[in-house]
């Protein structure tokens, strides 16, 4: 059976902030942002269950982020998403543009959310995350 038609729910249910949906298809126990860098930049940080989750989403609520998926691809339990981020630091005003960064999720035999990774450019979103904010002259 496809997990990909409860992976475009997944990401449908996320765009549309309707949080509670996303967190049904997400284990309890789900193992979030699995084999992470070292980072202080808060929607990086591994974690498990719906609390670390709930750290990714809050610490996306707080800045303005946008998902452009484009592709979805499968092999087994395994899901790979293709999607450009960007993001705006809202305490700095720095600018995350990644184009094609990697989302890596496992399902279970439920159909659930057991694993899931954010391959991304950690230097780029270290560095616009520690900017200084620009001071007025």
């Amino acid at each position: 059976m496809s997990n990909l038609p409860r992976l475009k729910q997944l990401y449908q249910a996320f765009g549309a902030r309707d949080i509670a949906t996303f967190l049904k298809g997400v284990r309890d126990d789900v193992d979030w942002q699995y084999g992470g860098d070292s980072t202080n930049v808060p929607w990086l940080q591994s974690g498990r269950g719906h609390a670390a989750v709930m750290v990714y989403v809050k610490a996306l609520a707080q800045n303005e982020a946008s998902f452009t998926v484009k592709a979805m691809m499968e092999q087994g339990s395994v899901c790979v998403v293709l999607l450009d981020v960007d993001i705006l630091v809202k305490s700095n005003g720095a600018r995350i543009h990644e184009e094609d960064a990697v989302h890596v999720v496992h399902f279970d035999e439920q159909g659930l959310v057991q694993r899931f990774r954010s391959r991304a450019d950690t230097a780029a979103h270290e560095k616009a995350f520690n900017q200084k904010p620009a001071t007025s002259p």
